[in-house]
């Protein structure tokens, strides 16, 4: 499994991106939830993507409502510990 995390413009919505469905976009909200029983799911139009919470969770803690989440399989097998150090690098400056 391959993710890359995109900051998108200021208060635009995050959503997760399918890169082996050609970047189908599912976003992140709860118009898309398909089940939560052990582990949230996301669906539109039948492409699912499961195990979204760490991440999602993780996000909404740090005030983050605006990523492209690439990801190139239909389940994020992420942990809580292992989110967190990737999302603490936007906590960094950022050059110009």
């Amino acid at each position: 499994m391959q993710i890359r995390i995109l900051l998108r413009p200021f208060s635009t919505a995050s959503s997760f991106l399918r890169s082996d469905l050609d970047n189908f976009p599912i976003p992140a909200s709860w118009r898309h939830v398909a089940r939560v029983s052990y582990a949230t799911s996301l669906m539109r139009q039948g492409v699912l993507i499961s195990t979204t919470e760490h991440l999602l969770s993780v996000f909404y803690s740090m005030g983050i409502d605006n990523a492209y989440i690439e990801i190139d399989n239909s389940k994020f097998l992420f942990s809580m510990a292992a989110v967190a150090p990737l999302c603490n690098s936007f906590r960094k400056p950022i050059r110009q």
